[in-house]
């Protein structure tokens, strides 16, 4: 059985200022948003593998501010180009960290004309999923969670000649990280039957009483696991001896008991348990069988002109 599970963090946004000399730097906050998911329970069955994917996607926008004379037509400081990178990291402290999202590179252009308040608009930009990660089992066992942290770096470069204007470049960041789980899920059945018949329900087969009775008990691992140890009793009858004690999965056996049929209607359970791997719980399950002990008898009456004349004369 797999199963996945997903958590998508909100957006997180960062800014900085754009000052309009070249060589001023600019502030470059690295950001870091948790993610987390639930690990995996363990009576759910057992885990196999975990492959973890991580998908960040990035984006931004500049913003002109003040005396726009820097990007008329005319004079100086008609071209003002801006570089836009940034870098995307998933860690988390059960696991190496992984660099997942590549540095993206965009350069925009203020063009000539544009008008305090307008944007400059660069696209966002998707950095893929992640190369799956398939670290050990044990962290992502439990009751608690996982968690990790996606970190966003984001680095402006100034470019071109500023002139005497000045810009705002923010940048933003959303994550998603997926968790897919791969396990096994234990099972057992049982298939109890009465001289042959598989009699689950009243009256079964009719057995002349004091005559033999054989009760059969099929177990099978239909799960994924191995089953150690496997032990099946009777609520009547008590322990069945069986030829194993260990069943692989879809491994079957067929433990017997003989016994005497009993006068009237007999009912017993039969049933099956098996201890999986680990700290995943036993399974386990039962089946009813029937018969009816029958005492065979005959009656005779005589009569004589209609007289039931048992005695003389």
């Amino acid at each position: 059985m797999l199963v996945s599970t997903a958590l998508t963090s909100g957006a997180t946004q960062v800014h900085a200022d754009l000052e309009p000399v070249d060589g001023i730097p600019i502030e470059e906050p690295d950001v870091g948003f948790p993610l987390s998911v639930p690990q995996f329970d363990p009576a759910l069955g057992v885990l196999q593998d975990v492959k973890v994917e991580f998908e960040i996607t990035l984006g931004g926008k500049g913003e002109p501010e003040g005396t726009m004379s820097w990007l008329s037509t005319s004079g100086n400081g008609t071209n003002v180009e801006l570089t836009f990178t940034v870098t995307g990291r998933l860690t988390s402290a059960r696991t190496d960290a992984v660099l997942l999202a590549t540095a993206v590179a965009v350069e925009i252009g203020l063009a000539p004309g544009l008008q305090p308040g307008e944007f400059v608009e660069f696209p966002i930009s998707e950095v893929g999923v992640g190369a799956p990660v398939s670290p050990a089992l044990p962290p992502y066992i439990g009751n608690g969670t996982v968690d990790f942290n996606a970190c966003f770096s984001p680095d402006f470069d100034e470019g071109g000649n500023a002139g005497n204007g000045q810009a705002t470049i923010s940048a933003g960041s959303t994550a998603k990280v997926t968790v897919t789980r791969e396990y096994l899920v234990p099972s057992i059945t049982i298939e109890k039957a009465t001289n042959g018949v598989d009699a689950d329900v009243p009256s079964g087969p009719a057995i002349k009483v004091g005559d033999p009775v054989q009760w059969d008990y099929v177990v099978t691992n239909d799960g994924g696991v191995t089953l150690d140890p496997v032990e099946v009793t009777d609520d009547v009858l008590g322990a069945i001896k069986c030829p194993k004690t260990v069943l692989a999965p879809a491994e079957a056996m067929t433990c017997t008991l003989a016994g005497v049929a009993e006068l009237g209607l007999y009912v017993s359970t039969g049933k099956a348990t098996g201890t999986p791997p680990g700290t995943t719980p036993q399974v386990m399950a039962t089946d009813p069988s029937h018969y009816f002990g029958a005492l065979p008898m005959i009656d005779i009456e005589k009569a004589t002109n209609g007289q039931d004349a048992d005695a003389p004369t």
